[in-house]
């Protein structure tokens, strides 16, 4: 009796993983491109994060304990989370004249999961540092734009994680939440700048062909 062959079922396999393979790494590249995205349209932004977080704590009348810069389907903006009144409100703000998007407070899950930040966060409404400071801070003492900002609790100390846009790429540095002194955290310009790089290749190549194509 002659036995099944196994080669469709191997060949069948070995497309399904190359088909697999070929979504992630087309899925790597759409988020890379969206943080390359974010990333430039932190350095072209009118505003910078820490105007944005006085200007959002004026408008809620709180103290702010977390901003970031979102990417959502293209459109690029900042998201301030400021405290005031015992509520915690999220304000989404225009990078470029200041306008508020959106200002609302959190839906319930987000308040269950405020419930276990609470020491967090009255140990950040009582640090003689605002995110905002020390934001300008870590700006002044390493260069570089402010995306992401927001406080750190631990038992040795209380301190403000900068996430900072350098000219070669992500820098996050520490700023103390008693006292302003910055320093690095951590340091991640290789791998971005790498990333940047390919992606201007893969659009430069894909002109080129396209250019040759047109002159046919």
């Amino acid at each position: 009796m002659l036995k099944k062959s196994t080669f469709p079922v191997i060949g069948a396999s070995i497309i399904l993983s190359l088909s697999a393979g070929m979504a992630f790494a087309k899925e790597h590249d759409k988020e890379t491109q969206k943080d390359v995205a974010t990333i430039n349209a932190v350095r072209g932004a009118t505003l910078r994060l820490a105007d944005a977080i006085v200007l959002t704590e004026r408008h809620t009348n709180g103290r702010a304990v977390e901003a970031e810069t979102e990417n959502e389907d293209g459109k690029v903006f900042y998201e301030i989370k400021t405290i005031s009144g015992g509520h915690v409100h999220e304000t989404e703000m225009d990078m470029q004249n200041g306008n508020i998007l959106k200002s609302e407070s959190e839906g319930l899950l987000s308040r269950i999961k405020d419930v276990i930040d609470r020491d967090e966060y009255k140990s950040a409404l009582g640090a003689k540092v605002s995110l905002a400071t020390a934001v300008k801070n870590a700006e002044q003492a390493f260069g570089g734009v402010a995306m992401e900002a927001d406080f750190e609790a631990e038992e040795d100390a209380n301190f403000y994680e900068i996430k900072l846009v350098g000219k070669n790429g992500i820098m996050l540095v520490a700023v103390n939440a008693v006292d302003g002194t910055s320093s690095v955290f951590e340091e991640d310009t290789e791998q971005e700048s790498e990333e940047a790089d390919r992606i201007d290749d893969e659009n430069s190549e894909a002109n080129d062909h396209a250019q040759d194509d047109h002159e046919d």
